[in-house]
């Protein structure tokens, strides 16, 4: 369905635009890491200094941020010093540390620490917060982004006097330029004069005959008196097209591919969190755990981060400080904790906390997380709430005998559970010819939009012709399970009288 425009439609739209420039900065800071690493070259250097640098915010308050200095010898012997890119509120090393670092071989003062934070530190905030704005803005754009567009008035067919079933009795072909055309002529006898018309449909370019072992009737409406106009309705005689021949409805496809998108970013931060995830694995698989001891809290403007000390089985005292930094703090000065270390790296030890193990891998699971879910809440929105498939009831239809016709709550408390009571147009009526005397069958037809095929539903036989108290009726409620087509079907006739029945039974009360 079309929707107009809203002003709720622009500001999310905006508000998508935002999202969409901060995923471009993240793709475009990935890009450059990709970049820096291709022709990059690794060492090991020294951390000769902590180079604070501090700033006023809006709020007046002074915050503080510590880059490292680091110190490395190019392969010529020459010293350099390079300012790692990355700083934090709490230092991340101490002066004398040795670290692994990459450096670019035209200019070495470009060098940063291998690691996490240096390299994938920015593109992570910003595509997190990219996917977090792009995806509410989508999310709301989807639900509440556009009005349904005011429909074209429909074309109103021209409007007739009487309407019946017409008996087909002939159908001639004549061959014509554009290849052969088919003439179908039906008969009907007039209910108020008795006189029998012959109608004329349009020329076919198709052979409707197999149609007419089931459908021997057709709709036609008409007007009375000489030269009067009619419409012989020819569409249930359309041949039926197969199921791989339905067109989708229009704008399925476009509303599948934008789905992939979210369904893209979604599965990209699902791997990244594994791909975090897994060193994460690797180191605590490789380390060892020993004893250690908080012995300070480093404060910062972000919140405070622990330094602790422990003591390697078979070496020295070690001390480091905690790359995480939380408000409030995770522990206590004094506090007694776990510490993980691989053995040729003791300076790389870790506190043996989720926190510390596995925050930003959970960053990114909860970000990817979030999008599938925008996929699966969106789909909600617009799916359509089907029908249960349920009890099955016998096909035929129900006649009063005798009695008023039913209103539309009577009708609608017959209808048994589970299935779906479907107004569909009718589409003739057989006559058949029995031991007990002659029996008509209506015919109503439905569309099958998900398999793309049709289905004629006949109701049970009638001992009467319902055709003059159907003139006024184009479609009729049939019953039935839309997702067992070929299951059973109930089509309600209550609005029909047995004429003869009821003029039998005045007699025997008069």
């Amino acid at each position: 369905m079309r929707r107009r425009v809203t002003a709720e439609a622009l500001i999310f739209g905006g508000v998508m635009l935002v999202g969409l420039a901060l995923l471009a900065g993240a793709a475009w800071a990935i890009l450059a890491e990709l970049s820096f690493r291709a022709g990059a070259r690794m060492t090991d250097a020294r951390i000769v200094e902590m180079r604070p640098s501090t700033s006023r915010g809006s709020d007046g308050r002074d915050s503080t941020v510590y880059y490292p200095v680091l110190e490395f010898a190019l392969p010529d012997g020459q010293a350099v010093r390079a300012v790692g890119p990355i700083g934090s509120g709490a230092p991340c090393c101490e002066v004398g540390d040795v670290v692994a670092i990459r450096y670019d071989p035209s200019n070495p003062r470009r060098a940063a620490q291998d690691s996490f934070e240096d390299s994938w530190l920015l593109p992570t905030v910003l595509g997190g917060f990219g996917s977090l704005v792009f995806g509410m803005g989508l999310l709301f754009f989807r639900v509440f982004g556009g009005a349904p567009a005011a429909k074209a008035p429909a074309y109103a067919p021209p409007q007739f006097q009487e309407r019946g079933l017409a008996r087909i009795t002939r159908v001639q072909r004549t061959d014509t330029a554009d290849g052969p055309r088919w003439v179908v002529q039906a008969r009907l006898t007039d209910p108020l004069t008795n006189e029998e018309r012959v109608f004329e449909g349009a020329p076919l370019d198709f052979d409707p005959k197999a149609r007419f072992a089931v459908l021997p009737t057709l709709l036609v409406q008409y007007d009375r008196g000489p030269g009067a106009g009619y419409v012989l309705d020819q569409t249930i005689l359309q041949p039926v097209r197969p199921a791989a021949a339905a067109a989708p409805p229009a704008g399925r496809e476009s509303r599948s591919l934008v789905g992939l998108v979210p369904i893209g970013i979604g599965v990209a931060f699902l791997a990244g969190a594994a791909a975090l995830a897994w060193p994460q694995t690797a180191f605590i698989r490789a380390s060892q755990s020993v004893p250690g001891r908080v012995v300070d809290m480093r404060v910062t403007s972000g919140g405070a981060s622990p330094v602790f000390v422990f003591t390697p089985r078979g070496g020295s005292e070690q001390r480091v400080t905690s790359r995480i930094v939380s408000n409030p703090p995770c522990c206590e000065v004094g506090e007694e904790v776990t510490v993980r270390y691989r053995p040729e790296a003791p300076r790389d030890a870790r506190i043996a906390s989720f926190m510390d193990a596995f925050l930003w891998p959970t960053v990114l699971g909860g970000f990817g997380l979030f999008w599938l879910g925008i996929v699966v809440m969106s789909g909600m929105s617009e799916r359509a709430p089907a029908p249960r498939p349920g009890g099955r009831a016998q096909g035929g239809a129900g006649v009063a005998r005798g009695r008023p016709a039913p209103g539309p709550r009577a009708q609608a408390a017959a209808a048994p559970a589970g299935l779906a009571a479907i107004e569909l147009p009718l589409a003739g009526l057989r006559r058949a010819e029995t031991q007990s005397g002659p029996r008509w069958f209506v015919q109503a037809r439905w569309q099958d939009q998900a398999r793309g095929g049709e289905r004629i539903f006949e109701s049970a036989p009638l001992p009467f012709d319902p055709v003059p108290q159907m003139r006024d009726r184009t479609s009729v409620r049939v019953l039935f399970d839309p997702g067992l087509p070929e299951g059973p079907h109930q089509m309600d006739l209550a609005f029909l009288h047995d004429l003869d029945a009821d003029a039998a039974r005045v007699r025997r009360q008069g």
